[in-house]
């Protein structure tokens, strides 16, 4: 008798917390799950089934698309901004099955406007404009995955300075901020933050510390090539 072979998929049961409309999405399974590398901004490339892809659940009913993640509460006023924002212009498109890239984009940016509406923590809405921004990466569209890191930055800086009540690796977080800035071109902001994770004495993440001072030459190396392009040598005639 032939094995059956498993899906990498299998569903799960959730209740929409805003309609509270019962329904299905998948999750992948572990063993499914295969890294291929790692970029320098944490954004990872899986072979196979990239599991990002269905951290997104989306309401088949009035289109609300969360993570878990997500903790506010709804109140009737953002109700009504998701009715008329997003349910309106629901197509009722089932995405509780295997997406694609094209997919998961799709709902991601869903997400991202319910996370805009519910008034969502910048830590919450830097991490999903970081997911957009590696899946523009994916699709070597480069002006797009700019586009959303600085997003993300945004996000996260606003975070870092205002939102002390939400508890986030520090030492990760400045990281990551100072690679979005390196990324997106302000080296000295990155040298700036970069510094910060290597000299700060509370923390204590080697493996976090050895990356920084990586990045750090990295990006004092690309602000050195660009002071020399903007202001090169030019020999006096004589």
């Amino acid at each position: 008798m032939e094995k059956q072979q498993v899906s990498p998929l299998y569903q799960v049961s959730f209740t929409c917390p805003n309609c509270t409309y019962n329904f299905m999405s998948s999750k992948v399974r572990t063993s499914f799950i295969k890294t291929q590398k790692t970029d320098t901004d944490f954004c990872i490339h899986y072979a196979g089934v990239n599991p990002d892809f269905y951290l997104v659940r989306v309401c088949p009913c009035c289109g609300f698309s969360f993570t878990d993640n997500f903790k506010a509460r709804f109140t009737p006023v953002v109700q009504q901004r998701i009715e008329n924002l997003i349910t309106k212009k629901w197509n009722h498109k089932d995405y509780r099955g295997e997406r694609s890239l094209q997919d998961a984009l799709t709902v991601y940016k869903i997400a991202l406007l319910c996370a805009q509406l519910l008034d969502e923590s910048d830590v919450v809405i830097g991490g999903l404009c970081f997911k957009i921004a590696c899946f523009y990466r994916f699709q070597e569209d480069t002006e797009q995955e700019l586009r959303f890191l600085q997003n993300a930055l945004d996000c996260y800086m606003e975070f870092f300075q205002n939102e002390s009540n939400v508890q986030v690796d520090e030492a990760k977080m400045i990281y990551l901020m100072a690679e979005l800035q390196r990324r997106l071109g302000d080296y000295r902001g990155a040298i700036k933050w970069f510094d910060r994770v290597i000299k700060d004495k509370s923390i204590t993440n080697i493996a976090i510390i050895k990356k920084a001072r990586e990045q750090w030459q990295v990006a004092k190396e690309q602000l050195k090539e660009l002071e020399t392009t903007s202001h090169p040598n030019v020999d006096s005639a004589t």
